[in-house]
C-alpha cells in the first residue's frame, strides 16, 4: 500500500497497480469522532459513486474492491479481437478516487486488472512466461505496459518484427509464425552495447547490439498431429488470454428431459390408453462434454494450463466465417488438478458445450 499525510490524517491507499478481485483497502488514521466521505470515479457511471464511513478506535477502513468490480461489469471484459493489430484490453482500467478529510481533498489513481493475485507473495504479475503457438490458429500474447515501449520479436535467433506499444494499458499482441521452432519477445532497452570478441584481435570481431529484456518465450508447433484436436482460449487469473490446442480423448453425450400428463379424454382408448398427442408428453435437452488433454508439459506450462479451471471466460475456436475468427463459449467442469514431481506431466480437462434444446411435445 501507498501512504501519505493529508492534514492531520495518515492515509494508506492502494498501490499503482491493483487487482479487482483482491481486497483493496483505503485506511485513514485520525480522530475516532471523524466522518469521512469517499468518492470513486467509475467509467460509464453518472458522476461519482460516494461512500461515507466513520472511524472506529481512531481508524477508518473501506474496501473498494466491489466498486472496482462494478466498473468492469459496466464496460464488459471480453474483447472482440480480430488479431490484426495490438489491442488495449478491456481487462485493465485506471480508476480515480477522491477522499474528503475535514474539507481537504486527496485524489489518487490506481490501474486495476480484472484478476487476482494468489496469497503468499509467489504469484508475480506480468512476469516472463513460456507459451505455445500452434500454426494456423489465432494467437495473442498479453502484457501490461506502464509507459511506451518497443518490443523485438526473434524467431530462432533472427529478429523478424518490431512492435510499439504506447501508454499504460493491458495489451493483447497478436502474433503469427510461418516457420521456426521457437520465438522470443523482448523489450528493447534502446541502449547500444559495444562488445569485442577478444582483445588480441582489436576490434576485428566487435559488435554493437541493443540488449533485450526477455518478456516471453514461445514454442512453435505444427497443426494438430494426434487426430482430432480442440483449440481453446481463456482468460487467466492475471487478465491475459491463454491459448492451447488440446487433443480430444473422448466425448460424452447426455440426454435429459421432463414430462407432463395431457388429459385429453377424446383420445382415450379403453384398451390402449391415451394415443396421438395425449397422455405422457416429453421434452428433451442434449448436452455434450469433451475430455481433452495436453501431453508432456513442463512445470511452467502445466500451471499455465491449470488457470483454465478458474476462468469464467473459456471459448472454443470454430474457424473463420466471412473472414472473421469465431469462438463459441464453453464451460469447464470443476476438477482437482494434481501435479506430481515428474518433470513432464500430462494435463487433462473436461469442457461442456452449450446445451441443445431437442424435440418436445
Amino acid at each position: 500500500m501507498r501512504i501519505t499525510t493529508v492534514g492531520k490524517y495518515e492515509v494508506f491507499y492502494p498501490d499503482e497497480i491493483g487487482f479487482a478481485f483482491n481486497t483493496s483497502l483505503i485506511k485513514v488514521v485520525g480522530n475516532e469522532q471523524d466522518v469521512f466521505t469517499f468518492g470513486v470515479n467509475i467509467p460509464l457511471s453518472e458522476g461519482q459513486q460516494m461512500l461515507t464511513f466513520r472511524s472506529f478506535g481512531g481508524t477508518a477502513i473501506a474496501d473498494v474492491s466491489l466498486f472496482v468490480q462494478e466498473a468492469f461489469r459496466q464496460d464488459g471484459v471480453a474483447d472482440n479481437m480480430q488479431y490484426d493489430e495490438a489491442n488495449a484490453s478491456k481487462r485493465g482500467k485506471t480508476i480515480s478516487f477522491e477522499l474528503t478529510l475535514d474539507g481537504e481533498r486527496f485524489t489518487f489513481e490506481t490501474f486495476f486488472v480484472w484478476g487476482a493475485l494468489e496469497m503468499g507473495g509467489k504469484d508475480v504479475f506480468n512476469a516472463p512466461r513460456k507459451l505455445d503457438y500452434f500454426k494456423g490458429f489465432p494467437f495473442s500474447w498479453g502484457v501490461y505496459v506502464q509507459e511506451p515501449i518497443t518490443l523485438q520479436v526473434q524467431v530462432d535467433g533472427e529478429r523478424t518484427q518490431t512492435i510499439a506499444l504506447n501508454g499504460e494499458a493491458m495489451y493483447e499482441v497478436p502474433l503469427s509464425f510461418d516457420g521456426g521452432n521457437s520465438a522470443l519477445i523482448g523489450e528493447d532497452t534502446g541502449k547500444i552495447v559495444e562488445t569485442t570478441f577478444t582483445y588480441v584481435f582489436g576490434n576485428t570481431f566487435s559488435k554493437a547490439y541493443a540488449p533485450l529484456i526477455e518478456r516471453v518465450t514461445i514454442n512453435i508447433h505444427e497443426e494438430c498431429q494426434d487426430g482430432e484436436c480442440v483449440y481453446l482460449r481463456w482468460v487467466d487469473g492475471h487478465g491475459f488470454y491463454r491459448y492451447y490446442l488440446f487433443g480430444k480423448s473422448s466425448e460424452n453425450i447426455t440426454a435429459s428431459g421432463g414430462e407432463y400428463q395431457r388429459n385429453d379424454f377424446r383420445l382415450w382408448d379403453d384398451t390402449l390408453g391415451y394415443g396421438y398427442n395425449a397422455g405422457r408428453m416429453q421434452n428433451f435437452q442434449r448436452g455434450k462434454t469433451l475430455n481433452l488433454f495436453a501431453a508432456l508439459l513442463d512445470d511452467d506450462r502445466w500451471h499455465g494450463l491449470s488457470t483454465i479451471g478458474t476462468s469464467p471466460i473459456v471459448e472454443m475456436y470454430c474457424g473463420k466465417i466471412d473472414g472473421k475468427h469465431t469462438w463459441m463459449s464453453v464451460a469447464v467442469q470443476g476438477a482437482t488438478y494434481a501435479r506430481s514431481k515428474e518433470e513432464l506431466q500430462d494435463f487433462e480437462v473436461t469442457i461442456e458445450l452449450p446445451t441443445t434444446q431437442m424435440q418436445g411435445l
